[in-house]
């Protein structure tokens, strides 16, 4: 999308349990891991939209979502951090879904979805990924899940929680 506009245009009906509006495209995007975000730079119709994200590469699973708001008639960069995603299927919250993994994103799309009949339409000229300033580098987050994956393989070793407990001293903070 980075060179060109793509747009997302229709009318929203509310015929056959309808009220929502979607596209979605397959994406192997590369390993978003030391990034904290997605950054959109839309031109929108004034309505709510949602980003919505798959990792598992099922059809029918679950979507990570993020709504953003846009205004009529105005080119935006809206930055969407992965915090925002929440997991979804079928417009419903999925609680065990798990944590949102950024190593793995199979599919984008956009998703309108406030049961309103009507026309739509939003441009999208850039999906960019970002990093908020101070945020640990690509070596560090390297480093701390080589860590991570050490002592996951200590525990799946059987070694003694004081073994592991001395290990963690020179461990950064773990996040599990």
């Amino acid at each position: 999308f980075a060179d060109e506009s793509g747009r997302f245009e229709g009318r929203v009906s509310l015929e056959n349990n309808g009220g929502f509006a979607s596209f979605r495209r397959g994406a192997q995007l590369p390993d978003l891991s030391a990034f904290d975000g997605l950054r959109l730079t839309v031109l929108g119709d004034g309505q709510v939209y949602k980003l919505n994200l798959r990792t598992d590469g099922a059809w029918d699973g679950v979507g990570w979502q993020a709504p953003f708001a846009t205004r009529d008639g105005v080119w935006e960069t809206i930055d969407l951090t992965f915090d925002d995603l929440v997991p979804s299927w079928r417009g419903r919250l999925v609680s065990d879904a798990g944590i949102f993994d950024r190593s793995s994103i199979r599919e984008l799309g956009v998703v309108l979805a406030d049961k309103q009949q009507g026309p739509f339409r939003i441009d999208l000229k850039a999906i960019d990924a970002w990093r908020a300033p101070g945020s640990p580098s690509d070596s560090d987050l390297a480093a701390r899940r080589d860590r991570t994956v050490g002592l996951a393989a200590m525990i799946d070793e059987g070694t003694s929680a004081q073994q592991i407990a001395e290990a963690m001293q020179w461990s950064e903070r773990l996040i599990v």
